[in-house]
């Protein structure tokens, strides 16, 4: 690691930078800061290679704190996986809905390397449905994976993703409505707005089965809900970032799908022409450049 001056971070700036990381730390909320929260893919890859490097219990907590609480709120889809963009909120419960391809690379591969560390089922399960995720409904008929879901449906931000207690009691009868109601807390009053909640999964069901059925039951309502338009730009860096997580996390999961969508899009990648694979950051930058040009152009005309 380099630090701005140009010479190379030893032991003792990378504890420090774990130190100064703790300081900021939600201990009750996990993440760090307040609100709103925004997932930070590359500091927790910093720890878990920081706890790695020196065993450090203080940086594998940091991580585990923030990954467990991420995954355990209303940030995480409970029913199909995928992260969406950050969190209004300290506790991750109320998230902006939009989901972003490369927020989800990013992160798929924070609960690999979690997992791969401390063998935590949340994090497995984790990376598998998130997988799923950009494979089932990010992945594009050419095999590359585009950009977004945006956050809006039908008018409102959220719509497709909250329930309240009487959709609940509906879809599943009083008594499993009852039970996904409080396993999942969504309320009366609602956690989010006009009475609705996001769904979070704050402890395992005591009854894994109950849980796979009440969990198809509700995808199959929300399947008829008006979908999130999707963003289908194919941009090869977060192609990228998509491509990685899926591969590693094929290999060290044996999951194959995983691998075959990572080389399908890496695939699309080499026979596009060269002058399309332009990252992301790069064409705002030219925007902007072209905006500033053509301001000055009626300034000075």
């Amino acid at each position: 690691m380099i630090d701005p001056a140009g010479g190379a971070l030893g032991a003792a700036e990378l504890d420090t930078a774990v130190a100064e990381l703790a300081k900021s730390y939600d201990a009750e909320a996990g993440g760090f800061g307040a609100s709103p929260k925004f997932p930070t893919s590359m500091v927790l890859e910093f720890l878990l290679r920081n706890a790695d490097r020196t065993g450090s219990q203080q940086a594998l907590d940091l991580v585990s704190g923030t990954c467990e609480a991420m995954a355990r709120g209303g940030m995480y889809d409970q029913l199909s996986g995928g992260f969406a963009r950050y969190s209004v909120d300290r506790f991750w419960r109320v998230p902006h809905f939009e989901k972003m391809l490369y927020d989800n690379g990013q992160r798929l591969r924070v609960y690999l390397h979690w997992w791969r560390q401390t063998g935590s089922p949340l994090a497995e399960r984790v990376v598998r449905e998130t997988g799923r995720f950009l494979i089932d409904e990010l992945q594009t008929p050419e095999g590359g994976f585009a950009s977004a879901l945006d956050a809006d449906s039908d008018g409102h931000e959220g719509t497709f993703y909250v329930f309240n207690p009487n959709q609940l009691m509906r879809t599943l009868g009083v008594e499993d409505g009852a039970w996904a109601a409080q396993l999942l807390g969504v309320t009366g009053p609602g956690t989010f707005e006009r009475g609705f909640s996001t769904l979070q999964l704050q402890a395992d069901p005591d009854d894994p089965q109950r849980w796979a059925d009440v969990r198809a039951e509700l995808l199959a309502v929300r399947a008829e809900r008006t979908r999130p338009a999707r963003d289908d730009k194919v941009v090869a860096s977060w192609n990228g970032l998509a491509i990685s997580a899926l591969a590693e996390a094929g290999v060290l999961l044996d999951e194959p799908d995983f691998v075959a969508a990572a080389i399908k899009a890496a695939e699309l990648a080499g026979r596009r022409p060269p002058g399309r694979q332009v990252r992301a950051d790069v064409a705002r930058r030219r925007r902007r450049s072209e905006l500033r040009r053509a301001g000055r152009s009626r300034l000075s005309g």
